[in-house]
């Protein structure tokens, strides 16, 4: 019996032997199954990598390449982004407001003396710099003054500097084929002769003064040029009369049209040949008067007085170029002895109120004003407003 005991166990242990090597033999069959399958898979992938490749594929394309990663902002810090700028706009939008309507009291634009301050507009005049001298303007220049033909070649002009005049005179190359004025001396022209017939002014010599509310706003190169379109006028006979140069070499007929005093002029009219005359255009200063006392500046009572002799005239149109407007202007008094005031305004130097007093003093003397806007500047784009 123990015998066999011994056989059984020696019979079963053989068969855990044999059992733990194929146990063994399993585990490494199971792991060379697992490598197959793996190397089955890379291989097919290889295989569809390899048919889908573009060297075997040549009608697909690349249709964007891949972008770079940027840094984004969240919804909280674009909100701070957008409200600081939307602020930063908002703030010089309202700077921008109240500097024009509140601290700049300056007239810029040729709407804001219709629309603003309700006063009647003539015409808008634009800056001009000329080719041969950028700093000219229409006003007085410092060291030249614009001069306007009005001999047989009425339509010439001629630039003489005021301290050689006989140069600038004998020079050719000075002489233009127009003064820079006379396209809007004319439109003024016709718009005054206009107002004349609607208001059934009929009388002669019709009196037109142009004054300004500064220095250099132009006022005398417009009166210059006023008088001479109103001498193209077939038949009409002007007289420009300087109330406001200090020296006749500033006015811009000097040198064109013989200078007279007020008295010789009006003396002229008298002659029985004075119609008959080719000479249309006469110029007269009386910025001082010689009387029984000496010499003084012309006032409103020496106007007054020569009143008569200025109506009994042969002259059709008689231009006044008046002092700047002032606190003891002479023009504020003469004006209401006139037919016509034309107010010059230099752009951009005119302050909102100056030009309310200014037109309100001359109004009340019943005068009949219009305002010339001078010296403009566009303050938009040519290519926004559709210039060429």
């Amino acid at each position: 019996y123990e015998d066999q005991l011994e056989a059984i166990k020696q019979q079963f242990g053989h068969q855990y032997v044999i059992g733990e090597q194929i146990e063994e033999f399993e585990g490494k069959k199971k792991m060379a199954e697992a490598e197959y399958r793996s190397l089955q898979d890379s291989l097919k992938n290889a295989d569809i990598d390899r048919l889908l490749g573009p060297s075997q594929m040549p009608n697909i394309n690349v249709v964007q390449d891949p972008t770079e990663p940027i840094k984004t902002y969240d919804d909280k810090s674009k909100k701070l982004i957008l409200g600081l700028a939307g602020g930063g706009l908002a703030l010089g939008l309202g700077l921008a407001f109240l500097i024009e309507l509140l601290l700049d009291r300056r007239v810029k634009r040729p709407v804001e003396i219709q629309t603003r301050l309700q006063l009647p507009l003539l015409l808008t005049i634009p800056m001009f710099r000329r080719r041969e001298n950028p700093g000219l303007f229409l006003g007085h220049s410092a060291n030249s003054v614009p001069r306007i033909g009005a001999g047989p070649d009425a339509g010439t002009t001629q630039l003489a500097a005021t301290g050689n005049t006989d140069l600038a005179e004998s020079d050719p190359t000075t002489r233009r084929a127009g003064h820079f004025i006379l396209p809007y001396a004319e439109t003024i022209r016709d718009r005054i002769i206009f107002n004349f017939e609607i208001n059934d002014v009929t009388h002669k010599p019709k009196l037109v003064a142009v004054t300004g509310l500064s220095e250099g706003a132009g006022a005398s190169t417009i009166a210059a040029g006023l008088a001479k379109s109103f001498a193209d006028i077939q038949g009409s006979k002007v007289l420009l009369v300087d109330l406001s140069s200090f020296q006749p070499e500033e006015n811009p007929l000097y040198g064109e049209v013989q200078r007279h005093s007020l008295n010789g002029a009006l003396h002229l009219a008298r002659n029985t040949q004075f119609r008959e005359s080719q000479q249309n255009l006469y110029y007269a200063s009386a910025t001082a008067r010689r009387d029984d006392s000496g010499i003084t500046s012309f006032s409103p009572i020496h106007l007054y007085e020569l009143m008569p002799h200025l109506q009994a005239s042969q002259y059709d149109y008689i231009v006044f170029d008046m002092p700047p407007i002032d606190q003891t202007s002479r023009t504020l008094t003469m004006a209401g002895l006139m037919d016509k005031v034309l107010l010059v305004l230099d752009a951009e130097n005119t302050s909102r109120d100056a030009l309310t007093w200014g037109y309100g003093e001359l109004t009340k003397g019943k005068a009949d004003v219009s305002c010339i806007f001078n010296k403009t500047r566009a303050h938009t784009p040519g290519w926004l407003i559709g210039e060429n």
